[in-house]
């Protein structure tokens, strides 16, 4: 319980605790079930092994965000499916190297709009050791 509160606090969406709350009790419950959490699950090939033993990791990012339900979301350039109660969660691959996520809100009349613009840097390093013959 403590992990939601400091991971989604219900007024982390500009002042709106009502959907703030809301967004944090879908991603709270996508997260028990393992949606969250198992996204990425057999998605690795297999790749070629010294004595039958590989490793691999890889990254993506979750973007969520919560607004007006009428209003229009783009975020890359490409818009945005709102769910009913104004709420989006989107799933990016993540490579290394930096990204910039452009996300743009704009309301349904057309007179407000709000750019929100995070960035995230991902670096991957890799280490690779062959320790002696196991000891039989």
């Amino acid at each position: 319980e403590q992990f939601y509160e400091r991971a989604y606090p219900a007024d982390g969406f500009g002042g709106s605790a009502e959907l703030g709350m809301l967004l944090r009790e879908r991603l709270k419950s996508e997260w028990a079930s393992g949606a969250l959490g198992s996204m990425g699950s057999g998605a690795f090939p297999r790749p070629s092994a010294k004595r039958g033993f590989w490793f691999v990791l890889d990254t993506e990012l979750i973007v969520y965000g919560a607004t007006e339900p009428d209003a229009r979301v783009t975020i890359q350039g490409k818009p945005v499916r709102l769910r009913p109660d104004g709420t989006f969660t989107l799933r990016f691959y993540l490579p290394d190297g930096t990204q910039v996520i452009d996300a743009t809100a704009v309301s349904a009349d057309g007179v407000f709009k709000k750019t929100i613009t995070p960035t995230v840097r991902r670096e991957t390093s890799s280490t690779e050791t062959i320790e002696a013959e196991a000891r039989s």
